[in-house]
Parts: C-alpha cells; sequence; structure tokens
C-alpha cells in the first residue's frame, strides 16, 4: 500500500518529538575529570563540630567545559581512612558566590555516607544540569560531633580534562573559606546536553531518510 503524501507528512510531523528525545537521551556519559588513577600525595579532612581538631568543611571548585551543557552523572572520591569515623557526611553541590565559593544550592547527593578505605561514588538525588562555561562547588560536611574523614590529594601536574579544577577550600564554623592547591582524587561523569537546534537538526536527518526509505 503506497501512502499519500499528506498522511506520510502527518506521520512524519508526529515522530519529530520522539526521534529528537532518542537522540538528546543516548548522548554517552563521559569522564571528564579523572585523577583517581594518580598517588595521593596527601590528604584534607572536614569533621564535625567536636574533638581536638577544629570543625570544617571541604570543598572543590570546578569550572565546567566551554564545549557545552552537561548532566552530572556522578562523582567519586578516594577515602583516607586514617582518621575515619562513623558518623553520615553530606555532599552538596552550589553555584559560586559572590565573594565566597558557596553560593545557592543545587543539589544533594546519595551514596556511602560513612566510607572507609573505599572509593566512594555519589549521585545528584534530582537530575543537575550545568551551564557551559560555568563554575561548580562540590562540599562535604558532617553534621554529627563525632564524624571526620579524609579525601586524598594530589599536589602532582593534573591530566589534562573537558572540566578544570579550580581550587580545594577549607571552611570553618563562621562560614569563611581558605584555599588549598591540592587537587583531589577523584573522577566526575558526565553527560553532554546538546543543544535544541543540534537535536533538532539530527531528528530532522533521521525523518529525511525514513521518508526516502518508504
Amino acid at each position: 500500500m503506497i501512502m499519500k503524501p499528506r498522511i506520510m507528512s502527518r506521520i512524519a510531523r508526529s515522530l519529530i518529538p520522539s526521534i529528537v528525545l532518542f537522540v538528546t537521551a543516548t548522548a554517552p556519559a563521559a569522564i571528564v575529570f579523572d585523577t583517581l588513577s594518580m598517588t595521593p600525595t596527601g590528604a584534607n579532612y572536614f569533621k564535625g563540630p567536636t574533638g581536638m581538631l577544629p570543625y570544617a568543611e571541604l570543598g572543590f571548585l570546578f569550572h565546567v567545559s566551554a564545549t557545552s551543557d552537561f548532566q552530572l552523572d556522578s562523582l567519586s572520591f578516594s577515602f583516607n581512612t586514617t582518621a575515619n569515623t562513623a558518623a553520615p557526611m553530606e555532599l552538596a553541590a552550589f553555584s559560586v558566590g559572590s565573594g565566597t565559593p558557596q553560593g545557592t544550592l543545587l543539589a544533594t547527593f546519595s551514596g556511602p555516607l560513612s566510607p572507609v578505605s573505599i572509593i566512594g561514588t555519589y549521585t545528584p538525588d534530582a537530575p543537575l544540569t550545568l551551564a557551559a562555561d560555568t563554575d561548580v562547588f562540590f562540599r562535604f560536611k558532617v553534621a554529627n560531633p563525632g564524624g571526620l574523614y579524609r579525601v586524598d590529594n594530589t599536589s602532582d601536574t593534573l591530566p589534562t580534562s573537558d572540566w578544570s579544577f579550580v581550587q580545594t577550600y577549607i571552611g570553618n564554623i563562621v562560614g569563611d573559606w581558605t584555599p588549598n592547591l591540592n587537587a583531589p582524587v577523584m573522577q566526575i561523569a558526565a553527560t553532554a546536553v546538546p543543544e535544541p537546534g543540534s537535536a533538532s537538526l539530527l531528528g530532522a536527518a533521521a525523518l529525511v531518510s525514513l521518508r526516502r526509505r518508504r
């Protein structure tokens, strides 16, 4: 049976959203920053408000690649066991504030709350898309008074990556942040988000191919 041009046109229009959605959703995840294979040269701690060491939060500032927006898939950190005690930790992502690395809350994460001698992997509790050519701040904290953790770091030359490490920060109980140059031993996985125009062009190309086959 040969379809009339008008019917084919209607079918093609109905398929456009599905094809565009397929093209967008199947973009592969990529490792946009990776120091997990590097040998740690030290560690930074974060802890709750009691004990001999002062309260501390730990944050890492990154610059998102200018090539495209990205949907964040996961963060993986290397934890050092020498000072870890079991107490729930919190990991969150923030925009960068005015005069401070910690601005508006963007997302919270789920993963190991009391990691001991592991590579701990954390995923956003809700989809998190980060705009191209912007900064994002990842922050660890412990609300429980007894918690203390160390994240491995490295002072070695970092490998070339899509996202750029900017700075490590140590935060105190009054909200001040002190910079530290050593990068965390960690990995960031993210999926590039095609621009709407690019996705539409890919969908249109798929439709043209479909119509030619018919």
